[in-house]
């Protein structure tokens, strides 16, 4: 992966435009916790798995897609800690604790 991977890779590139479109919404809106530390990775499993049956079903060439979801999910990472903090007005240790 290059630093010019989206713009050579279409696929790419709509994936990290959904993911910050995805992101701002999720920031600029209320949102709630889940009621408690299980059903919150219980979600994040199920979003998961949802996102490999997706890229099973879309992408011919399953590396590809896997790279790509690799690539989405770090950068949608770090996007939540920026926004959090510099948006939301949280602060990293608050950002970054496990509870």
């Amino acid at each position: 992966m290059s630093v010019n991977a989206p713009r050579e890779d279409k696929k790419l590139g709509v994936a990290v435009a959904y993911l910050i479109v995805a992101e701002f919404g999720v920031i600029s809106s209320k949102t709630i916790s889940a009621p408690d530390v299980q059903v919150g990775i219980g979600f994040f499993i199920v979003f998961m798995l949802a996102a490999l049956f997706f890229i099973s079903q879309s992408y011919s060439d399953i590396n590809k897609g896997i790279r790509h979801f690799i690539v989405v999910f770090i950068l949608g990472a770090v996007l939540s800690i920026v926004l959090g903090h510099l948006w939301g007005g949280y602060s990293l240790q608050e950002l970054l604790s496990e509870a």
